[in-house]
Parts: C-alpha cells; sequence; structure tokens
C-alpha cells in the first residue's frame, strides 16, 4: 500500500509540477495538460509494476515529459495539411499537395514572386519582370527581359549586348516616317508623330547617344544637296531637344546624294532617299 501511495502522489503531483513549468514558459495549452497527465500515469503505472513506488516518481516524471514532446511536436494541427504546423504557417491557405518551403509557404524556385505550381515560365531569369503567369515581358522586343533591359526603349532592329543596350559601336537605323518633300527641310506631320514616340524612348534610355545623318536625293548640284541634308539632320534634332532628349546626347551631319537607299531613277526612290538616318551609338 505505501507504494501505491507513492506512486498515486507520482500521477498527481508530477503533472502538476511539470504543467506549472510549462506555463512558465508560456508553452502550455489544454491539450498539451491532458497529454502530460495520461503519459504521466502511464509512466507511472508501469514503473509502479516494475520498481516499486520510487520508480512510480521517476516514470510519472518521465512519461509527462514526453506526453508534452507527443503533443507538443506531433499532434499541432496543420489546417491545410502542407506538414507545418499552423503555428509556424506563414502562408496557411496552400492547396492540398503543393510544395513548401519550411514557413509553410509555396515553392517559387526562380524567386519571380509566383509560386511553382502557378508559374507558367519556371525558370525566368532572376531580376526579370514577370506577370500574373510568371512570364517575363520585353517590352522593346530586343530578347532582353524588362527588369534586367538597362536601355529598355531600344528602338527596333538595333542589335544589343546582354544588358540590353546597343553593341558597341555605330549601328544604323533608318527613321523609316522621316521623309521630306523635295527641296524642303521642313518635318511633315507624319515625321513629327514618328518622331515624338523616339523622343520618348531615348528619353528613357539615356545610355544612348544619337547621330542624326541627313540625305538627298541627286537632283540638283551636289554641293547644294550637301548642305540641304546637313539642314535635314538639324531638323530632325531640334525637334528632338525639343521634346526633352539633351542637345549632349545628339550630333549630326550630312552626306547629300552619296548614299541612296534606292534608286534615284523614279519618283518613289528618290522620295525614299529624301530623309534621316539615326546612328546609335552606345557610350
Amino acid at each position: 500500500m505505501k507504494s501505491l501511495g507513492k506512486a498515486l502522489a507520482a500521477v498527481v503531483l508530477v503533472p502538476a509540477l511539470v504543467s506549472g513549468c510549462s506555463a512558465m514558459g508560456d508553452r502550455m495549452s489544454g491539450d498539451t495538460t491532458m497529454c502530460m497527465v495520461v503519459g504521466a500515469v502511464g509512466g507511472a503505472g508501469a514503473t509502479l509494476l516494475a520498481d516499486g513506488g520510487v520508480g512510480a516518481v521517476v516514470g510519472g516524471l518521465a512519461g509527462a515529459v514526453m506526453g508534452d514532446v507527443i503533443c507538443g511536436a506531433g499532434f499541432e494541427p496543420d489546417e491545410d495539411g502542407d506538414g507545418v504546423p499552423d503555428s509556424r504557417d506563414k502562408c496557411p491557405g496552400t492547396p492540398k499537395g503543393v510544395k513548401v518551403f519550411s514557413n509553410g509557404c509555396p515553392l517559387d524556385t526562380d524567386a519571380d514572386g509566383v509560386p511553382d505550381y502557378l508559374d507558367k515560365c519556371p525558370n525566368t531569369p532572376r531580376g526579370a519582370t514577370v506577370d500574373a503567369n510568371g512570364c517575363p515581358s520585353d517590352g522593346d522586343g530586343d530578347g532582353v527581359y524588362d527588369g534586367i533591359d538597362k536601355c529598355p526603349a531600344t528602338p527596333a532592329g538595333v542589335k544589343v549586348e546582354a544588358d540590353g543596350c546597343p553593341a558597341v559601336g555605330d549601328v544604323i537605323v533608318t527613321i523609316e516616317d522621316v521623309n521630306f518633300d523635295f527641296d524642303s527641310a521642313k518635318l511633315r506631320p507624319q515625321s513629327q508623330a514618328f518622331l515624338d514616340g523616339a523622343a520618348s524612348r531615348l528619353v528613357s534610355s539615356p545610355s544612348i547617344d544619337i547621330k542624326l545623318v541627313g540625305h538627298t536625293d541627286s537632283t540638283g548640284p551636289a554641293d547644294y544637296n550637301m548642305g540641304l541634308s546637313e539642314r535635314r539632320a538639324k531638323s530632325v534634332m531640334d525637334y528632338l531637344i525639343s521634346k526633352g532628349v539633351s542637345a549632349s546626347r545628339l550630333t549630326m551631319e550630312g552626306k547629300g546624294e552619296t548614299m541612296p537607299r534606292a534608286t534615284n531613277a523614279t519618283r518613289e526612290g528618290r522620295a525614299m532617299n529624301r530623309r534621316v538616318e539615326a546612328v546609335l551609338v552606345s557610350k
């Protein structure tokens, strides 16, 4: 009977002692207390049969601690079933079956902000701008994704380096819609509309310098045509400056009739030759 009394004391006192310690550590819940009591009873009872009353105290203590561990580690709720207990789950609504990090948030292998299970472009380079599907955008169509592209408004057709800026050296680009009437350096309305868009792109790409090259058809004296081509280039330069492009980024020259794009034997060909071209120069 004496041994039995010790065992019963262990059953009552040991869980209370351990529960009090746990409460001081701000770890206790009702479920945990019940697990500790059950563990203590089981530990004390088993040890009583094997080792008597003193052993029951030790067994009760061990059982209580084990009950605490089992409840705390193995039986915490996990509402979304991702293997991360709710108490540590920073993304508690993860769909079933989605792989998660240790904090319960879905994997995002390419770190683009779109989790793998929603990402339709899972291997996006780091730093690229993506849409809701995780796919990168390329606003200027140069093959370098937005967010990585240091020259995000490069004109169409210009070859670029890995950073999205024009390749080292001069790249000739024809300003298709900047043509002139016969013997005139005045910009047409449609040319102004085209240059408005070009100016906007140039303002947003400060790493590009521009050389404007004027041309004429072969009608008239060569010396006169050389001067006319220079005036045409200056008309474009002045207009771009008026739209916010820094004058320090612009240079100009005239080529006269020396570099035709098309035959001067037809009216259409001569109209194509009365033009201005831009030479993009990487800094």
